[in-house]
């Protein structure tokens, strides 16, 4: 059934707002154009014929990594007078702009509420249908659509349960990067280097999916040049770390861990030029993920006492990692769950290698002073020993020579000859 409304005709169905609603999922009732040349103004799009839009038939339009922007549509009506926001529950790295088709031209909406994703206010006229028109793009980043009518409770709780948790997430990971910077300083070991600048990237790539402080927006941005380094230096400091648990214990580890952070690291300055790179590093990730995870596992079952006790550690953060990476290739649907689970699983890993390499330092501490005692006793034992024996020895030498200068007889002079060379051999 075609709906009419002004210059607009949709095949998709009409929304009705009723009072006893406080959330809607608009997929169903959704309208898409693509523009790949973001060229369109939003005249031009409400002049179109509706054949041009196509219906969405998905759960939540994915409409994959693209350089296009896209238009989106729906209608909707209401029988009673209440708030509603517009909502997008996905981090988007791009542009969005909301239109309210209204006569005699089209007003554009302002964002209502300065949080992590974006929200605009609806107000449609009582048993009146209006036309919402929404551009996108979300540049070199992935583009879904998880759009949402909310009342205003709704809102403030799902506004402040995210900041709360995201929050409390990235607090907790920033604390544990300060300790081991701090520990790197004091200690001056590269292991906790690593491990700091491991902290602190995966905090910015966490920061770009939850757009916590809105001040940063350059680094939500997809679109930036190095949009992609906060994840490649999370990939290369965390196989650089691994490699001193490793300690040359799995050939084929110490290779992978001596390479990967060559090449992740130095694709930092090229990675902005070609529009796949972040897919093609995250398949690439993605690929080495559970060859990692068996190596290390090999290594552990082995008897390798580093891994050992790391492995819990790294196990949890390949949990809570691998769903997540699924979601920023496009192979698994957004959704927040996966990424408060990532930043869960790294928290408690990085909770537990902090706890295992302080242990470790720690016995390599105990070592050291040990090995210290160990050569302090000795060398003191050989200065008692060489003490000792000089002072006797001194007198056995001097004896001798005296002894050769009294006339002795062949046989004696053989047996003085043998003493000095001894004594001078001991001597020594």
């Amino acid at each position: 059934m075609l709906l009419v409304w002004g210059n607009s005709v949709s095949a998709a169905p009409v929304l009705t707002l009723h009072k006893q609603q406080n959330t809607v999922n608009l997929a169903p009732y959704l309208e898409l154009l693509e523009d790949p040349q973001s060229t369109f103004s939003i005249d031009e799009i409400m002049a179109m014929p509706a054949e041009q839009f196509k219906t969405n038939t998905a759960t939540v339009p994915s409409l994959g990594r693209t350089r296009s922007t896209w238009w989106v549509k729906f209608q909707l009506k209401t029988d009673h007078t209440q708030d509603w926001f517009l909502l997008l529950d996905y981090p988007l790295g791009g542009d969005m702009q909301v239109f309210q088709q209204t006569a005699p031209h089209p007003i554009q909406l302002s964002p209502v509420v300065n949080r992590t994703t974006p929200v605009y206010q609806v107000k449609p006229a009582l048993h009146e249908p209006l036309t919402v028109y929404i551009r996108v793009t979300n540049h070199q980043g992935l583009l879904a659509l998880p759009l949402k009518l909310v009342t205003t409770e709704p809102l403030l709780t799902n506004t402040y349960l995210q900041t709360l948790i995201f929050g409390m997430l990235f607090a907790g990971i920033m604390v544990l990067g300060f300790y081991n910077l701090l520990l790197f300083i004091s200690l001056r070991e590269l292991s906790y280097l690593s491990l700091t600048v491991f902290t602190f990237s995966m905090s910015g790539v966490f920061l770009q999916e939850s757009h916590l402080f809105p001040a940063l927006f350059w680094v939500y941005r997809t679109d930036s040049y190095f949009s992609t380094t906060p994840f490649l230096l999370t990939v290369g400091s965390a196989f650089h770390y691994w490699r001193y648990i490793n300690a040359g214990y799995s050939r084929t580890l110490e290779i992978l861990c001596h390479w990967i952070p060559i090449l992740f690291l130095g694709v930092i300055p090229l990675a902005g030029l070609v529009f796949f790179a972040e897919q093609l590093l995250l398949t690439i990730t993605l690929i080495l993920a559970p060859i990692v995870l068996f190596l290390i596992t090999q290594a552990a079952l082995n008897g390798h006492h580093s891994t050992r006790n790391n492995y819990w550690a790294a196990l949890i953060f390949a949990t809570g990692i691998i769903p997540y990476l699924l979601v920023k290739t496009g192979w698994l649907m957004y959704d927040r769950l996966y990424v408060y689970g990532a930043q869960i699983a790294v928290l408690i890993a990085l909770l537990l290698l902090s706890f295992a390499h302080a242990q470790q330092t720690h016995r390599m501490r105990e070592a050291k002073e040990r090995s210290e005692v160990t050569n302090k006793t000795k060398d003191e034992f050989l200065s008692t020993m060489s003490h000792e024996l000089r002072t006797p020895m001194n007198a056995v030498v001097g004896i001798n020579a005296l002894l050769q200068m009294t006339p002795l007889n062949p046989e004696q002079q053989d047996y003085v000859r043998k003493l000095d060379a001894s004594s001078t051999h001991l001597l020594r």
